[in-house]
């Protein structure tokens, strides 16, 4: 049987099996938003990042929304 893996949160402790690590690492592979992970597996982004990088995934920046570039545009000019 698969040992579950701890996962710090705040307030409460949560553990998670290794299968449902393995799906937010796949996901997140195939394009999926940390934001948009930790808020499908209730937990706290951090922890999402945490667990990627534990589990050797390269983390991406996230870039501006199209109405944050728009702002910047018009402050900026």
């Amino acid at each position: 049987m698969a040992r579950p893996v701890y996962v710090p949160s705040p307030g409460r402790k949560r553990h998670l099996k290794q299968a449902e690590v393995d799906e937010i690492v796949a996901r997140y592979r195939a394009g999926r938003h940390s934001t948009q992970l930790a808020k499908e597996h209730g937990l706290a982004k951090e922890t999402v990042l945490k667990l990627l990088r534990a589990n050797g995934v390269k983390i991406r920046r996230q870039g501006l929304s199209p109405e944050q570039a728009a702002e910047a545009e018009w402050l900026y000019t």
